[in-house]
């Protein structure tokens, strides 16, 4: 059974949209994605990225996050100023399992789509997936 949260009267349940975006191997490589938010309203509490291999994360050892997020709304619309950092410093690491949700969350309305953006901060032996989570609230 889904766990139910009620803000203001109106009913949310936990919900997450993810997104796999395959980036090329060199230093400053970058590929672009995207991810539909459903219908509903949508409270973005946090981002979470692991790299991936064949589907499944590759060993904690190697998840370097040495790779920066751009995410925003419409391509244009960010949630921050200056330089994007790397992910691990914006929002933590699976390697230690300790993740920072936003400074504070984003309300979305339905019908919206985040774009994502990753690049490569590392030159590497072979293209790397990150996958990414949007993670959060959705209106029932």
């Amino acid at each position: 059974m889904e766990k139910e949260i009620v803000v203001d009267g109106l009913k949310f349940i936990p919900m997450s949209f993810g997104v796999n975006i395959l980036v090329q191997p060199n230093l400053g490589d970058a590929q672009k994605g995207q991810v539909a938010i459903n219908d509903k309203p949508f409270i973005l509490k946090g981002v979470r990225h692991q790299i991936i291999e064949g589907g499944i994360p590759i060993p904690f050892i190697q998840q370097d996050g040495l790779y920066s997020i751009d995410w925003s709304l419409y391509e244009q619309l960010r949630f921050w100023k200056g330089a994007t950092p790397y992910a691990d410093v914006m929002f933590g690491s699976v390697r230690n399992g300790i993740w920072k949700d936003l400074d504070a969350p984003v309300a979305l309305p339905g019908n919206e789509t985040l774009h994502v953006e990753v690049q490569n901060g590392l030159a590497r032996p072979a293209p790397i997936t990150v996958q990414i989570l949007f993670v959060g609230l959705q209106g029932k």
